[in-house]
């Protein structure tokens, strides 16, 4: 997880270099917004391919049924699959 500095500096980079290249007259909420969706969908990335070198390396995880019954006491919840 990035740091408070890591995100501001990884921000003004990102709005530096829109602003540099022309790109864009957005406001600073725009720039923000533009720069979370970036971020989220890499993250999303780095997500997919850690669970691809899961299944490579033989990891399936627990089934929906074991998943359900662990949430549900985990949350005192009354759930069924």
């Amino acid at each position: 997880m990035a740091s408070i500095e890591q995100d501001l500096d990884s921000f003004t980079q990102f709005a530096k270099q829109k602003i540099a290249s022309g790109e864009t007259t957005a406001s600073m909420d725009d720039l923000f917004e533009q720069w979370r969706q970036q971020r989220i969908a890499a993250e999303d990335a780095a997500a997919v391919l850690e669970s691809v070198r899961d299944l490579e390396r033989g990891e399936r995880g627990v089934d929906f049924e074991t998943f359900v019954e662990e949430f549900s006491k985990r949350n005192g919840l009354k759930l069924k699959p």
